[in-house]
């Protein structure tokens, strides 16, 4: 189907659609919002929220084990050190 008249000028008007349409959506799809309740931003940042909890716990975790370690390594060696007087006397 040919269109003459009124559509050629449209397209007369957008030389490269493809990069003129492009930016026109990319500067519209922030503002845009179909059918969704929130924002996906609110969403991700509540996903990255929930994720930053769960890295804090095991952080803290995981701080908590390595001090208990180090603990357990010093005694260990203070053992050790005993051990090694005792049979050099």
């Amino acid at each position: 189907m040919e269109h003459r008249g009124y559509l050629t000028e449209v397209y007369r008007r957008y030389p490269d659609p493809e990069r003129t349409l492009g930016e026109a959506y990319r500067k519209a799809i922030k503002g845009l919002t179909v059918l969704i309740e929130e924002n996906p931003d609110d969403a991700r940042m509540k996903t990255v929220e929930a994720l930053n909890v769960q890295l804090q716990q095991r952080l803290e975790s995981l701080e908590a084990e390595y001090r208990d370690f180090r603990t357990r390594m010093a005694q260990e060696l203070e053992e050790l050190k005993k051990m090694v007087k005792e049979r050099m006397a």
